[in-house]
C-alpha cells in the first residue's frame, strides 16, 4: 500500500503530525462552543402585526384576511396559520424543508409589503413585524430580582443589568418582565373640557407639535459656522402643564386647566414573582453559534459586580442556568467516553497484551482529537448530538487499527522484520479495511439527508460518526503501522491450535455449522421469523422519542377571556401555594430547588403563534434538583402536581414536563376546521367529552378561548352625519378616552418614556360618564357622544385560529404512564363519524360482574336482538365460533371467579367478542324490529346485515351490546360532523409517521449503498449478498433486546440503531470473507479455506465486536466513573435519552457477531458450492469453475 509504505518510510513526518494533531484538537475541543441541543433552524416565519384595543373578529377581518391573500401565492409553502386575538394578528407561514430560511423571509417581506395598503392606517404607521423563529433565541438565563427596596430602584438594578447584559459577547437580546414601567400621562378632566368648549382632539393635536427638537441647519456669520437647533423637547413633566390650549375672552387656558399631568406607572401587563416573593425576571437570549458557556460567564461576573454595588436587601438567584445544564450534560458524556475508553482498553489488553493494546488504543485520542478539529472547521458546536455520537463511535475507532496491528504482528510472528512486517501487514488488509470503514460511512449517508426539522437536529450523528471514522481509518492507515514498526515485538506468539479451550470450542461448533450447513442457515431463518412474530404479537408499543425525567415542570394557567390581572394574579398565588408541599418529597429530601411564577404571560418555549400573553395568562416553572440528587424522580413529582391541580375553579390548568430534542407537538392533537367558529365550538365540545376519560389522558384543553364580553357603540349614522361627526372619529375619540393614546416621548438621558393622553380612571369606567363625552365635528364644534348612538352589551368572539384561510379550533393533550401511539388510537376509536367500533376495557364498568353476565342467562324483557346477541357472547357459543373454546371459555370463568382481571385477561376477552362483533353471519331482518336502534340504522339492517359496512355492522353490535348487557357498557354517543366540518389529525404521530417513512427509506439506501462498495471490492454479487444477511440477522438482537427489556421501539433512537448496525455488522463479515478467498487463491480447498479463514480472523472480530459493544456500555446502563468527583456514578441523566439506541447497538451487534463467525462460511460455502454445481450442469468443468469462483493463485 503506497500510502501506508511511505508513511513508514517517513516516520518523524508522521510524529510531527501526530504532535499537530493533538495540539489541534485539544485547542478545538477547548475552544467549540457549548449548547444542550443544536441550533436547529425551523422553516417558520412569523408575521406579527399590532393593532391595540381592537376585537379579534375584527382583527382578522382588517389584517389576518388580507394579508394571508398575499401568502398565498408564495412557493414552497407548507401551511399557513395565523391567531387573531384582541389587539393582535399573528401569522405563521411554515416552509417545506428544502426552501432556504433567508430566501422565505425575504420573499414574506415583498407579500406583506404588498398588503400593506389594504392595512388600516394605524397599522400601516406602525408596520407588521416580519422575523424568523429560531429554536436557539429561546432563553439561555433567567435572573431573579427582588428585595425590600421601592419598585422604581428595582427597576433601576434591572434596567442596569439588561444594559450591562446586552453588552456581553453573543447575547443577543434581554428581555425584563414583571417591572413597573414608567408613564407620563396627561388625564383630561371632561368636565373642565366643556366648561371650555374645548375637545381631546385639540390636546392629540397639541403635544406632537410642542415636544420636539428641530434641527434648522446650519448658519454661517461673522466667519464662524453653527448649527441651529430648536431644542423644545420637556424636560420635565411639569413643564407640560404649561402649555396653552386656547384662548376664550382673551383669557389663556393651560393644559393644567382641564388636565392632570401625572409621572406615574403604567397600568401593570405582568407579575413575577420567585419562591413566593415579588420579583423582576431578566431573561438571556444568545445568537446562533455563541458559546452559551461563555455567555453565561459573562452574565455572572456582571451580577457579582450587582451584588456589590446593590442595596443589601436586594437579591439576585439565577432561575435558568442552560449552561450548568450543559456542563452536567458534557460531564456525563464525557465520564461515559472515559469509562467506555477504559473498558476498550481493558478488553484489547486482555486479548491483545499491553504493547499491542497500546499500539491499537491510540486510534482513540487521536481521532477524536481530528474530529473536533473538522467539526470546529465546519463551524459546529459541542451538542449532546456530537458527543454521544463519539461515544457509538467509540469502540469503532479501533477496528481497524486492530485488523491491521494483528496482521502486522502476524507477520512479525512469520519471521518478517519490524518494518516488513508493518508494510506487508497493512497492504494484505488495507483494501479490506477502507471498504469497511466505507460501508460503515455509507449507512450512515442517508441519514445526513433527513428532511425537516428532525433531519437539523439529529444529522449532527451522522456527519460526527463519518468524520470520526474516516479519522480512525487514517490514524490506522497511515500513524499504527509508523508506531508498530517502531515498537512491535519480536517475540514469536503461539499459533490459534494452542490458545486455550474458547478457540477449540469455537473450531467444534464451526466444523458443526459447516457439515450441517443447511440447517444452521435454516435454523438462523426461523429464529428470525419467530422472533419477529412474537414482536409483532408481545411488543411494548412504539413511540417516537424514549421518555425522560425532566429537569424543569411547567404549569400554565388560562383563564376566561376579560379575566383581569389582579383576579389572575391572585389565583396563580392559590396554586403556588399547592405546589409547595411538593418541594420534599415524604422522606424529607427536597425536590424542588425554585418555582418562579409570571403572570400576563405563558411559560411555552414556542408558542408558534398562539397568546403567550394577556392578563388571563399565568405560567409557574418548577426547577427540579440537580439528577444525581433526586430520591423522586421529577416525572413522578409533576404527576402528583398534576393531581393535587385537577379541580382549580376558575381556571384551565395544564401541568407538564420539560420537553428535550425538537419540537414535535403534542401526544395528541385533534383539529376542527370550518368557517363558522359556532358550528366548531360545538363539535370540539362534544369531542372532548368524548375523550376525557380516555386512560392515560392527561391535560386536555382547547385552544377555543370563551369570548370576552363586548360593549358596543352602535352609531347612529343619520344623527352622526347631521351633526357632522363621521364613525372612525367616534372610534378614535372613545380609544383616546378609554385605552389612551401615546401622543409623544418624554427622554431622560437614554431611556424613552410615552406621553400618553387618556380620561381619569373614575370617569372611564362608568357609561354614563362616557356619554356625557364631547366629540368634535367637521365644524370645530363639539357634541355629546350621547347624541350620536348608544353602547349595548353583545357577546364577541375569542381567539380565531386558522390553517390554509379556514378557521379551526384544536384539542391538544398529552400521555402518561402509556405510550402516546395507544392513546392517540383510542381517541380516534371514540370519535369516528359511525361510533365507536369496539368494545374496550375502559368501556366496561365492572370487568369481573361483565364475566359473570356472560355465563349468566339472558334478561327477559330484552329485545330479540339483544337476546340474540347475549346467546352468541354466552360460553361457549363465542368461543366454539372462533375455535378457541377453551382458552377464552375458561379465561372468563377465572375472571368471574377471581372477581378481578389482569390486563392480558381483558385483552384476550375483549379480543374474542370484537372479532365475533364483526361477522356478519348472525342476524336475520326481524331480530332488528324491536332493537334499540335509530331509524337510519334500522333502515340501514333492513337491507340484511351482510350488506352493511364492517363499521356500520359493529355499531349496531355495540348498541345491541349495550342492550344485553345492560348497566355493564358505557354507552358511547356518537360522533357527529357537520357537513361543513372537517377533522384532521396532527402532532406528534405526523412526525412519527415522517420519521418511520424517512428511517425505511433511509435503510434500504444504505443497504443499496453497501452492496455496491462490496461488489466494487469482491467484484461478484453472491458474496455481498452473504455479507448482507448479517444486516438482517442483527435485528434478531434488536427485537430480542426489546422483548426481553420490556422497552417500546423508539423509532428515532432504535430506528438510527438499526441503520447504524448496518455498517457496522459487515466489517467482521467483509474481512472473514476477504481471507478466505485470498486462502482460495493460494489454492486452499473451499472448506479448510472458511475453517482456517474462521480460525484466523476470530480474535479480530470477537475484539471489534467486543471493544464496540463494551464502549456502549455505560451509555446503556447508566453506570460510570465521575473522573471530576472520583466517584461512581450510577444514574445517568443523558443515558435516558440514549440507552435505547446504544442496547440496539449492543443486542444486534452481538447476535450477529455470533452469525458472522458462524452462518456466514456456511452460507459462502454453501452458495458456493451450489454455484459449482450449476455451472458444472451447464457444461464447464470443476477445476474452470474453481478458477471462475477466485482469482488464480498468488505467486508464492
Amino acid at each position: 500500500m503506497i500510502l501506508s509504505d511511505t508513511a513508514i518510510r517517513n516516520r518523524v513526518t508522521i510524529l510531527v503530525l501526530v504532535v499537530l494533531i493533538i495540539a489541534m484538537g485539544l485547542y478545538s475541543y477547548i475552544t467549540l462552543p457549548r449548547e444542550s441541543a443544536p441550533d436547529v433552524k425551523v422553516p417558520y416565519i412569523i408575521v406579527e402585526t399590532s393593532y391595540e384595543g381592537v376585537s379579534p373578529e375584527d382583527i382578522e377581518s382588517q389584517i389576518t384576511n388580507e394579508i394571508e391573500k398575499e401568502l398565498l401565492g408564495l412557493r414552497g409553502v407548507k401551511e399557513i396559520r395565523s391567531t387573531s386575538l384582541e389587539g393582535l394578528s399573528s401569522i405563521l407561514v411554515e416552509f417545506h424543508p428544502d426552501v432556504d430560511i433567508n430566501d422565505a423571509l425575504r420573499w414574506v417581506k415583498d407579500k406583506v409589503d404588498l398588503a400593506k395598503p389594504d392595512l388600516p392606517n394605524d397599522v400601516q404607521r406602525k408596520e407588521p413585524t416580519v422575523s424568523e423563529i429560531n429554536i436557539a433565541e429561546f432563553p439561555i438565563m433567567t435572573l431573579s430580582i427582588s428585595g425590600d427596596v421601592s419598585p422604581v430602584v428595582l427597576k433601576g438594578i434591572a434596567d442596569a443589568l439588561e444594559d450591562a447584559i446586552k453588552a456581553v459577547p453573543g447575547v443577543l437580546d434581554v428581555e425584563v418582565l414583571g417591572a413597573l414601567e414608567r408613564e407620563i400621562r396627561i388625564e383630561v378632566d371632561p368636565d373642565r373640557l366643556a366648561a371650555y368648549s374645548l375637545t381631546v382632539d385639540e390636546i392629540l393635536r397639541l403635544i406632537p407639535t410642542e415636544n420636539v427638537n428641530v434641527s434648522a441647519g446650519g448658519l454661517e456669520t461673522e466667519g464662524m459656522k453653527f448649527h441651529v437647533r430648536v431644542p423644545a423637547e420637556f424636560k420635565e413633566p411639569e413643564k407640560i402643564n404649561n402649555l396653552k390650549v386656547a384662548t376664550r375672552d382673551g383669557k389663556p387656558i393651560y393644559l393644567s386647566d382641564i388636565a392632570q399631568v401625572r409621572d406615574m406607572f403604567k397600568d401593570r401587563a405582568s407579575y413575577a414573582r420567585m419562591d413566593g416573593v415579588e420579583s423582576i425576571t431578566v431573561s438571556v437570549k444568545k445568537r446562533v453559534g455563541a458559546n452559551i458557556v461563555d455567555i453565561a460567564q459573562g452574565v455572572k461576573a456582571i451580577l457579582a459586580e450587582a451584588r456589590r454595588q446593590a442595596p443589601a436587601t436586594v437579591k439576585f438567584e439565577l432561575t435558568l442556568d442552560r449552561s450548568k445544564d450543559i456542563d452536567l450534560m458534557v460531564r456525563d458524556l464525557e465520564n461515559n467516553i472515559l469509562s467506555g475508553l477504559i473498558l476498550v482498553v481493558a478488553v484489547l489488553v486482555l486479548f491483545m497484551g499491553w504493547r499491542s493494546s497500546m499500539i491499537v488504543a491510540l486510534a482513540i485520542p487521536l481521532s477524536m482529537l481530528m474530529s473536533f478539529a473538522v467539526l470546529q472547521a465546519l463551524g459546529y458546536t459541542l451538542n449532546m448530538i456530537v458527543l454521544f455520537s463519539l461515544i457509538l463511535a467509540l469502540g469503532m475507532l479501533v477496528d481497524n487499527a486492530i485488523v491491521i496491528v494483528e496482521n502486522i504482528y502476524r507477520h512479525v510472528e512469520m519471521g518478517y522484520g519490524r518494518v516488513e512486517a508493518a508494510m506487508k501487514g497493512t497492504a494484505e488488509v488495507a483494501w479490506p479495511v477502507i471498504a469497511s470503514t466505507a460501508t460503515t460511512v455509507a449507512a450512515f449517508v442517508p441519514l445526513m439527508f433527513w428532511p425537516g426539522i428532525m433531519g437539523d437536529f439529529m444529522k449532527y450523528l451522522p456527519i460526527t460518526v463519518s468524520i470520526t471514522l474516516t479519522s480512525s481509518m487514517l490514524v490506522a492507515m497511515l500513524i499504527n503501522p509508523v508506531v508498530a514498526s517502531m515498537f512491535s515485538g519480536g517475540t514469536k506468539r503461539k499459533g490459534p491450535a494452542h490458545q486455550g479451550w474458547f478457540v477449540t470450542r469455537y473450531r467444534d461448533v464451526l466444523d458443526a455449522a459447516l457439515s450441517h450447513r443447511f440447517t444452521t442457515i435454516a435454523v438462523s431463518a426461523l429464529t428470525l421469523v419467530c422472533i419477529l412474530i412474537a414482536f409483532g404479537k408481545f411488543h411494548s408499543g412504539v413511540e417516537l422519542f424514549p421518555d425522560s425525567d425532566p429537569r424543569h415542570g411547567m404549569v400554565n394557567l388560562r383563564g376566561p377571556q376579560g379575566m383581569n390581572i389582579r383576579d389572575m394574579n391572585a389565583l396563580t398565588k392559590q396554586v403556588a401555594a399547592a405546589v409547595n408541599p411538593f418541594r420534599a418529597d415524604p422522606t424529607g429530601e427536597k425536590t424542588i430547588d425554585n418555582v418562579v411564577e409570571n403572570v400576563g404571560t405563558s411559560g411555552s418555549t414556542m408558542n408558534f403563534g398562539d397568546s403567550a400573553s394577556g392578563p388571563h395568562i399565568a405560567n409557574l416553572t418548577i426547577a427540579f434538583v440537580d439528577f444525581d440528587k433526586r430520591i423522586t424522580p421529577s416525572a413522578e413529582t409533576v404527576k402528583s402536581i398534576r393531581a393535587a391541580l385537577r379541580d382549580v375553579p376558575g381556571v384551565e390548568v395544564k401541568v407538564e414536563k420539560e420537553k428535550h430534542g425538537p419540537p414535535t407537538g403534542d401526544a395528541v392533537t385533534v383539529r376542527f376546521l370550518g368557517e363558522d367558529m359556532r358550528t366548531l365550538e360545538r363539535a370540539s365540545e362534544k369531542a372532548r367529552k368524548l375523550i376525557e376519560d380516555v386512560p392515560n389522558l392527561v391535560n386536555l384543553r382547547s385552544d377555543l378561548e370563551a369570548a370576552r364580553p363586548e360593549l358596543r357603540f352602535e352609531v347612529d349614522r343619520e344623527r352622526a352625519k347631521q351633526l357632522g361627526v363621521n364613525t372612525q372619529v367616534i372610534g378614535n375619540f372613545l380609544k383616546t378616552s378609554i385605552f389612551g393614546s401615546k401622543v409623544g416621548t418624554f427622554r431622560v438621558f437614554a431611556d424613552d418614556y410615552d406621553i400618553t393622553i387618556r380620561m381619569p380612571e373614575d370617569r372611564r369606567t362608568n357609561i354614563e360618564d362616557l356619554l356625557r363625552l364631547r366629540v368634535p365635528n367637521s365644524v370645530g364644534a363639539a357634541v355629546p357622544l350621547s347624541s350620536l348612538g348608544r353602547f349595548v352589551y353583545a357577546p364577541g368572539l375569542g381567539t380565531i385560529h386558522r390553517i390554509d384561510q379556514k378557521r379551526v379550533v384544536t384539542l391538544t393533550a398529552d400521555a402518561e404512564g402509556r405510550l402516546g401511539t395507544e392513546v392517540l388510537q383510542d381517541v380516534q376509536e371514540r370519535l369516528r363519524p359511525e361510533g365507536q367500533a369496539t368494545l374496550r376495557a375502559v368501556d366496561v364498568r365492572d370487568f369481573a360482574a361483565f364475566c359473570r353476565a356472560l355465563e349468566a342467562g339472558a334478561r327477559p324483557e330484552a329485545s330479540t336482538a339483544a337476546k340474540r346477541v347475549w346467546d352468541l357472547l354466552r360460553p361457549p357459543r363465542l368461543f366454539g365460533l372462533l375455535g378457541r373454546n377453551e382458552s377464552v371459555a375458561e379465561t372468563v370463568r377465572q375472571v368471574a371467579q377471581a372477581g378481578k382481571a389482569e390486563n392480558d385477561s381483558q385483552r384476550e376477552i375483549l379480543g374474542a367478542i370484537n372479532r365475533v362483533l364483526a361477522r356478519p353471519d348472525f342476524y336475520r331482518a326481524e331480530d332488528f324490529r324491536d332493537a334499540p336502534l335509530d331509524d337510519e340504522l334500522k333502515r340501514d339492517l333492513a337491507r340484511g346485515f351482510s350488506a352493511l359496512s364492517k363499521n356500520e355492522r359493529m355499531r349496531a353490535n355495540r348498541l345491541l351490546l349495550e342492550a344485553a348487557f345492560p348497566g355493564q357498557i358505557v354507552h358511547r354517543e356518537r360522533m357527529e360532523l357537520p357537513a361543513d366540518c372537517q377533522i384532521r389529525y396532527a402532532g406528534e404521530k405526523e412526525e412519527q409517521d415522517k420519521a418511520q417513512a424517512f428511517l425505511l427509506k433511509a435503510f434500504v439506501v444504505a443497504i443499496l449503498l453497501i452492496v455496491g462498495i462490496l461488489v466494487t471490492q469482491f467484484n461478484t454479487l453472491s458474496v455481498p449478498l452473504i455479507i448482507m444477511t448479517t444486516v438482517i440477522l442483527s435485528t434478531i438482537g434488536v427485537f430480542t433486546e426489546l422483548l426481553a427489556m420490556r422497552m417500546p421501539f423508539v423509532i428515532i433512537m432504535t430506528g438510527v440503531g438499526i441503520i447504524s448496525l448496518a455498517g457496522v455488522v459487515v466489517n467482521n463479515a467483509i474481512v472473514l470473507l476477504d481471507y478466505t478467498r485470498r486462502l482460495q487463491r493460494k489454492g486452499m480447498d473451499l472448506l479448510e479455506a472458511a475453517r482456517t479463514a474462521g480460525m484466523t480472523r476470530l480474535r479480530p472480530v470477537l475484539l471489534t465486536a467486543a471493544t464496540t459493544i463494551i464502549s456502549l456500555v455505560p451509555m446503556a446502563t447508566g453506570i460510570s466513573f465521575d473522573f471530576r468527583t472520583m466517584s461512581w456514578a450510577l444514574r445517568s441523566e443523558s443515558s435516558q435519552w440514549w440507552a435505547s439506541m446504544a442496547w440496539a447497538v449492543i443486542f444486534g451487534l452481538a447476535f450477529a457477531t455470533v452469525l458472522t463467525l458462524v452462518v456466514v462460511p456456511s452460507l459462502y460455502v454453501m452458495l458456493t458450492r451450489a454455484t459449482l454445481r450449476v455451472r458444472g450442469w451447464l457444461g464447464a468443468t470443476h477445476e474452470q469453475e474453481s478458477e471462475a469462483a477466485v482469482p488464480a493463485p498468488e505467486a508464492n
